[in-house]
């Protein structure tokens, strides 16, 4: 059997361990998915059909936000957003300030791409290869989420209210993508019917750098934690479209 059937199976297992470390409820709800469980059906999706992750479909599913309309794509294992943006890009005049609203668009967003991973040295055993797993590049235009829907979800008729898994990505924040191929949720979601998003934030100087205390002239720091808080808004508000219930989101990370 090829490495191409063990991948899917290795990249679900690590998430699932990860889930176990942080585990922080974003609106009280109670609800738990059994790890035994995840990994019993995961397992056994990935050696029945016995092949790596499918191509994804030329023509995806579409759904309107409170920002505006996304394309997003089918693989054989999930329906994939790539790239929404969760807040305004945090450039030039607005770098070391608080995240912004999302400026509406016009027209119809493709979301078929991973977006850039947020600005960081690559270096160390860890990062090294760094460029190479966000499509070559870093970015400063950086705040973008991907969503990862079950295939039972039906974008045309009346949604499914699923539980909803929100992963922020480790690296001691000053490192990681929320696009690396390790955190590909298409398998997680599919196979434990829930909402998977992942989310990117600012890093190293860029999300953490403090110069004084006015918010409005100097860098007070934690910017990355308010990317995150902004992400969950976010989820908050549009996770419903995807299929997801809002009252049901928890939040998973592994520094």
């Amino acid at each position: 059997m090829t490495m191409g059937v063990y991948w899917p199976a290795l990249v679900v297992c690590v998430m699932v361990c990860a889930m176990c470390v942080t585990d922080r409820t974003v609106s009280g709800s109670e609800e738990h998915i059994s790890v035994a469980a995840v990994i019993r059906r995961v397992t056994a999706g990935v050696l029945v059909q016995g092949r790596p992750l499918g191509d994804p479909q030329t023509t995806g599913p579409r759904v309107l936000t409170k920002d505006g309309i996304i394309r997003g794509l089918t693989a054989d294992s999930a329906h994939i957003f790539y790239k929404i943006p969760f807040a305004d890009p945090p450039v030039g005049a607005y770098r070391w300030r608080y995240p912004r609203p999302v400026t509406p668009w016009r027209g119809e967003r493709s979301a078929s791409a991973p977006g850039p991973a947020c600005m960081q040295r690559c270096f160390g055993p860890i990062t090294d290869k760094c460029p190479k797993t966000v499509r070559g590049h870093v970015s400063e235009d950086c705040l973008y989420l991907n969503v990862f829907v079950p295939l039972s979800v039906n974008f045309s008729a009346p949604l499914l209210q699923l539980p909803v898994m929100v992963w922020i990505h480790g690296g001691d924040f000053i490192a990681g993508s929320a696009s690396k191929p390790l955190y590909d949720s298409r398998l997680i979601s599919n196979f434990t019917h829930t909402v998977v998003v992942s989310v990117a934030y600012r890093l190293g100087a860029f999300g953490f750098l403090v110069t004084g205390t006015n918010p409005r002239s100097d860098s007070v720091g934690n910017y990355g934690i308010l990317d995150q808080q902004a992400a969950l808004l976010w989820v908050k508000q549009n996770i419903a479209v995807f299929g997801g219930d809002p009252s049901k989101a928890r939040t998973h990370t592994y520094l």
